[in-house]
């Protein structure tokens, strides 16, 4: 273990919201160290759970809510600068009768102060969405509803945080944090790391480390939901987020890669490492989806995983974002659902907070506030693929039929710091379709191990402890016959 020199300010966590706020202080001229216990960036809540939607207002808690507004406005030049694609797909809460209408007609009352939203009647809506049950006579419309896909999200802030000088430290995890002669000490398990100030972004960790220097803080049932993804063919079956307001919390959102995902309200559990997906939960999921869309078939389904997310961490259901009572220079950012649409406002009230805890910040002239994404052969043209494949013969090269996924793309994702199977998964989609790796996993597998010169045997799908091949086939040959 060596002691790593001061830095300014150390952000524990490379979720979306340690990203955002990485790349926010990447626009002064500070030292900033962005630290992870996963072997990839954007691991944890922002992997699974509904980390890919943009929500709107109306949500509980007095800071939550301004952030999720203010946040929402922030995607547009956000996504442009980092070239990542996103879609304002609308949200649509469906009404069967009277009396649903007349409750969504309330509803309305109270989301009319975040912005345009409007009721639509039985025609309009067949309009929007051809593919629903008949029974449904209006629906209350909020076009500022959107989806990003936070598997690219997280890595275009991460790179272009560190384009503007921010340090990534990955599969480092913080054992220990302690104030010492006005700085704080992280013991983590490959670093001492000093630092002026710390932010814990750690997402379900968060608690852990607040109660490194406060014991008093409170705690945070996590909360799990099961989400079924379709494959692409049902592409168009909706074309908007769908709520039937009488399913319990079920939902389904088209995605921008040509997927749709279904889902239901999440339920609290005791651990955040639980990740069973209960059978009669993706019944009731199903169940309601064929309520909405009759031409819906489970068939379509090719994954199914559960994310978990933490609760809002206090009793008003709000966010807790401000320094330590006991370290003033801890500041803590503990938020739960809709942690991805508040993510850069976010960013930008974690800054206040610092100045106002003492940090002088000094503009940094260099900053640069684009990214250029990896290209994505599927959805160029004939004469720019014929370009790319010229510049580098890999781009003629497809690994994942499913995706369309070629290997210079896998290449890319690779250079820009995928380490893991999944980690190529996120940043390409190799490995997200019908398949779900099947027959390009291997593959993938193969491609890691040349271009990190690494064996086969020390590659791993998500992190330590994930190795896929353990060892070779003519090994246990050789073993077998000097036995």
């Amino acid at each position: 273990m060596f002691t790593r020199e001061l830095v300014d300010v150390t952000i524990i966590g490379a979720g979306v919201v340690g990203a955002s706020i990485a790349r926010e202080l990447s626009k002064y001229e500070l030292r900033v160290l962005l630290i992870d216990k996963n072997s990839e960036v954007g691991f944890g809540i922002s992997k699974s759970s509904t980390a890919n939607i943009i929500e709107k207002g109306g949500q509980i808690g007095a800071l939550r809510e301004g952030l999720i507004v203010s946040g929402n406005k922030m995607f547009d030049k956000l996504t442009k600068d980092l070239d990542v694609p996103l879609k304002w797909i609308g949200l649509l809460y469906l009404a069967r009768n009277e009396s649903e209408v007349k409750s969504l007609k309330e509803h309305k009352s109270n989301e009319k102060k975040y912005g345009f939203v409007e009721m639509i009647g039985r025609r309009e809506l067949r309009k929007k969405e051809p593919n629903i049950a008949k029974d449904f006579i209006a629906a209350l419309y909020n076009p500022r509803f959107g989806v990003v896909p936070s598997y690219e999200l997280v890595p275009g802030l991460v790179e272009n945080a560190q384009k503007n000088g921010v340090e990534l430290l990955l599969d480092t995890e913080a054992k220990k944090i302690y104030q010492k002669d006005k700085r704080i000490i992280i013991e983590s398990n490959e670093d001492s790391i000093n630092s002026r100030f710390v932010i814990n972004a750690a997402g379900l960790g968060a608690v852990k480390i607040a109660r490194m220097v406060d014991k008093n803080i409170s705690d945070a049932l996590p909360q799990k939901e099961v989400i079924l993804v379709l494959e692409k063919r049902t592409e168009g079956m909706v074309n908007h987020g769908i709520i039937d307001v009488r399913s319990g919390g079920a939902y389904i959102n088209p995605r921008c890669a040509g997927t749709i995902t279904l889902g239901m309200r999440g339920v609290t559990v005791d651990r955040d490492d639980d990740r069973n997906v209960p059978g009669e939960r993706i019944q009731k999921i199903v169940q309601a989806a064929k309520r909405v869309i009759p031409a819906f078939s489970p068939r379509d389904i090719i994954k199914s995983f559960a994310g978990v997310c933490t609760q809002q961490p206090t009793r008003d259901k709000d966010y807790l974002i401000g320094p330590s009572k006991t370290v003033s220079s801890l500041i803590n950012v503990r938020v739960g659902w809709g942690g991805l649409t508040s993510s850069p406002a976010i960013a930008k009230l974690v800054v206040k907070i610092l100045i106002k805890q003492g940090l002088d910040l000094i503009k940094n002239p260099n900053f640069d506030p684009c990214r250029q994404g990896i290209p994505k052969i599927e959805e160029l043209t004939d004469e720019k693929k014929k370009q790319l494949i010229k510049k580098d013969k890999r781009y003629g090269h497809i690994v994942c039929r499913c995706e369309h996924i070629s290997e210079g793309e896998i290449v890319e994702a690779i250079k820009r710091g995928a380490r893991t199977l999944d980690g190529v998964k996120g940043r390409t989609r190799a490995g997200m379709g019908r398949c779900q790796g099947g027959f390009c996993g291997p593959r993938v597998l193969q491609i890691l191990s040349r271009e990190l010169n690494l064996p086969v045997t020390k590659i791993n799908k998500k992190g330590r402890g994930s190795e896929l091949v353990r060892f070779k086939t003519k090994e246990l040959l050789e073993e077998g016959e000097s036995q």
